[in-house]
Order: C-alpha cells, then sequence, then structure tokens
C-alpha cells in the first residue's frame, strides 16, 4: 500500500513538474503606477505594481525583481526589509516571491524616496516564471514606466517686505468678493486659476472653461524674475529653493504672481493657487539649469511688459553690478524698487537703490 502511495505520489509531481514546464510568462502582464508625479528631496512615494495572470492555468513559481538606480532609496520599515530588500554597488534591489491562481493577480507597493532635484528613473523590473522543482527558469525584464520629479528644497528666506499697497483688509474683501469694475475681458481656463476666477456665465456660452482677465494694475501684483545665465551650480541649485520659498510666500499671501526667466524656467504667467504652484515647483524639478539668453534682456523685457503698483523680487545666483542700467530702468516702471536676493540673502532698500542708479 505504501509502495502504491509513493508511486502516485512520484506520478503526481512528475505530472505537475511537465505542466509547470511550460512557458508562462506570455500570461504575465506587469504594471506600474506611483501615487504621486512630484515630490521634494526625502519625500516619500509609493511605487505600485501588480502582475495578473491570464492564463486558466495556475503559475506555480513567479518572482518579481526592481532593481532601482542609485539616486533611488527604500524607505519602508527593517521588517519589510529584511523580506524584500537586498543592496550590492549599483544599488538596492526589491524581490517579491508569489505564486498566482488562474486569472490571479499579485499586488505589491514599495515606498521610495529620492535625494536630489531632477527627473528620476527608477530602474528596471525582472519577473520570473519557472517550473515546480526549478530547473527550467523563464526570465523577462523592461524599464519601469513611471518617473518621478523631485523639485528643490524650499530655502530659508526673510519675509519679503514687497506686499504693500492693497495687500490687507481691502485685498481680503476683493478676493471674497471681485470689483465688476476690474474684469477686462475673458480667456480660457488653463488649470493654474482659482476656480472662483471661472465665469459660468461665459462658460456656458463659450462652451468651455472660461476665466475672467481682471485688471490687476489697480492692485498687487508680483514677479519674480529668476537669472539662469550665470553662476556655478550650486548657487543655481540654491536660486531654484530661493525661487520656490518666494513663491510659497506669494501663495500664503494671496498675491496673484508670474515667473520670468532668462532659462528652462521659462515664463510662468500669473496665477495664484495650488495647481500654479505645482506647475511652478514641477519647472524646478525638470529644469536643467539652462540658460538661453543674458538678465539684461529679461530685464528689458520686465521694463516692457511690468509697469505701475508691481512688487518685482529678483532671484540670482550671482551678483547683478553689470547689470545697473537695466536694473535703473527697470526701477523707473515700477512704483516699488525691485528686491534683490542674490547669494541667499535679501539686499536692503539703500543698497538696491545704488544698485539701480
Amino acid at each position: 500500500m505504501i509502495a502504491y502511495m509513493l508511486i502516485a505520489s512520484l506520478l503526481l509531481i512528475i505530472a505537475l513538474e511537465l505542466i509547470s514546464r511550460r512557458d508562462e510568462l506570455r500570461h504575465l502582464h506587469i504594471t506600474f503606477e506611483i501615487d504621486t508625479e512630484l515630490v521634494e528631496p526625502g519625500e516619500s512615494a509609493a511605487l505600485r505594481y501588480t502582475v495578473h495572470n491570464t492564463s486558466r492555468l495556475p503559475v506555480l513559481f513567479s518572482s518579481l525583481t526592481l532593481r532601482l538606480p542609485g539616486g533611488v532609496k527604500v524607505n519602508e520599515d527593517e521588517k519589510w526589509k529584511k523580506l524584500h530588500l537586498s543592496e550590492d554597488f549599483t544599488g538596492q534591489q526589491v524581490e517579491h516571491r508569489f505564486y498566482l491562481m488562474p486569472y490571479g493577480k499579485f499586488a505589491g507597493r514599495t515606498n521610495i524616496t529620492v535625494d536630489r532635484r531632477g527627473l528620476h528613473e527608477l530602474g528596471k523590473w525582472y519577473l520570473e516564471s519557472g517550473d515546480l522543482l526549478g530547473l527550467s527558469p523563464y526570465l523577462r525584464s523592461g524599464d519601469i514606466p513611471v518617473k518621478l520629479i523631485c523639485t528643490a528644497e524650499s530655502a530659508k528666506v526673510e519675509e519679503i517686505d514687497a506686499l504693500g499697497g492693497l495687500i490687507g483688509d481691502i485685498s481680503v474683501r476683493r478676493f471674497i468678493n471681485d470689483d465688476p469694475t476690474l474684469i477686462m475681458g475673458y480667456r480660457g481656463y488653463t488649470g493654474r486659476e482659482a476656480m472662483k476666477e471661472i465665469s459660468w456665465l461665459q462658460t456656458a456660452k463659450r462652451n468651455e472653461l472660461t476665466v475672467r482677465k481682471s485688471d490687476f494694475t489697480t492692485d498687487r501684483i508680483a514677479v519674480i524674475a529668476v537669472n539662469m545665465d550665470e553662476g556655478n551650480r550650486a548657487d543655481m541649485e540654491r536660486a531654484l529653493s530661493l525661487t520656490r520659498a518666494v513663491c510659497e510666500q506669494f501663495e500664503s499671501a494671496k498675491v496673484p504672481y508670474s515667473v520670468f526667466s532668462n532659462g528652462d524656467l521659462d515664463i510662468i504667467p500669473e496665477g495664484l493657487g495650488r495647481k500654479h504652484l505645482f506647475y511652478i515647483q514641477r519647472k524646478i524639478g525638470l529644469s536643467k539649469l539652462a540658460g538661453h539668453y543674458s538678465f539684461g534682456s529679461l530685464l528689458d523685457k520686465l521694463s516692457r511688459e511690468k509697469r505701475g503698483d508691481v512688487s518685482v523680487v529678483i532671484i540670482s545666483p550671482a551678483p547683478l553690478d553689470k547689470y545697473s542700467a537695466e536694473l535703473k530702468k527697470l526701477s523707473k516702471y515700477v512704483d516699488r524698487e525691485p528686491i534683490i536676493i542674490c547669494g541667499g540673502e535679501h539686499v536692503d532698500d539703500e543698497k538696491n537703490s545704488r544698485r539701480a542708479s
């Protein structure tokens, strides 16, 4: 009797081995997604992945390995790392081993962080399937198709004294109830404007989202001019961190602001709100620190386009002594002296005056 049971068990193992020798990878499909596109250095993002079995037969053994590049780190507890994480000179590797029932799926998640600003690829994946005894493995690989943008860390910067004018009770009332006399016209919704700026009547007429175009010359607005034409890499990275910090100050003060740059930050139209700040932080994260033309030309552009009650904040990785003529010209057209942030410190009003004269 025992001999029959042994023979039956042996035949069952052989049958399962023959079935499992089929290449099941053609029936396995892997997908990736990440819960956020934009992070700052050290902030965690969840990388999710799912392996689907589209076959009517089970997959008795499969493993998924993620090979992460050097700048991407796993942010999990020690128990999880002990089970799934290994590391060598090329970077960290995450491994999951599982079996799949017919039409079943495996879902996993790894929290990751990046340590520097920029666009980060997340490495490669390796999907392995094999027979029951591990004698005939099959392997497929590919690039992880999602990417992560890391914006600059916000720098510490003094409170900007450029928010005078109508900032106060009058400005607060205006943000609650818009003055219809300030409306100059209408334009298409870009996604960066506040929802209260949408004109639902004009939206119905045009059959597309439409926002009010207001005459902001009667109220305080702000312009952030970023010099990307000179300076070493560390100073330019610092300038991007300062740009983010200044944008956040204007957001807190509810002051509409735009960004003008002579580099790959480009020119970002005036706006306010979470979407507007997200778009700017995304541009900061994607920046290659490339300057396209001289900062003097950008200052001339500002002199032509921005006049009146405008707060101008200039951020530069290097001193602006050679642009004194352009600064003087800009000062003639705006009511308040431009504030210069160079090397992480404010230039006081007296120095501003000397630079612009």
